[in-house]
C-alpha cells in the first residue's frame, strides 16, 4: 500500500444497504392528547395571550435590562415573580406595575 492510498475494506462485515423504518399509523401528538376539543381549547389559552407569564429574558429585553439584573431584582424581592421548580416566571402585570411604580418625573394622583 502507498502513502494517501485509502484502504477500501477492513475485513468487518457491515450490511449493504439501510433500512426504512416502519411508517407511524397516527401522528405522536393525537395519542396524548383526549379527544375532547374543550381540553385543546384550554391547552390553547395556556400556551399564549396576554397573561402569559414572562421568562426571564424576556422580562429583561422588555426592560432593556440584562438578565443578571432581572435575576437580582427578583431575588431583592424588588420584582415580584413566580418561581416553578427551577425556572423565574413574571406576570406581564406585575411587570407593568414595577415599571409604574419608579417613574420619576410624573405627578400622581393618589
Amino acid at each position: 500500500m502507498q502513502v494517501g492510498e485509502k484502504i477500501r475494506n477492513d475485513g468487518a462485515l457491515r450490511s449493504q444497504g439501510s433500512q426504512p423504518f416502519a411508517r407511524n399509523r397516527s401522528p405522536f401528538v393525537t395519542r396524548l392528547l383526549p379527544e375532547s376539543g374543550a381540553t385543546v381549547a384550554r391547552l390553547a389559552v395556556l400556551a399564549g395571550g396576554k397573561d402569559r407569564l414572562l421568562s426571564v429574558r424576556e422580562a429583561a429585553e422588555q426592560l432593556g435590562l440584562c438578565t443578571a439584573t432581572v435575576y437580582g431584582l427578583c431575588a431583592e424581592g424588588a420584582l415580584p415573580h413566580i418561581r416553578i421548580l427551577n425556572a423565574i416566571r413574571i406576570a406581564p402585570a406585575d411587570l407593568v406595575a414595577f415599571v409604574e411604580a419608579r417613574r420619576v418625573g410624573t405627578a400622581r394622583s393618589d
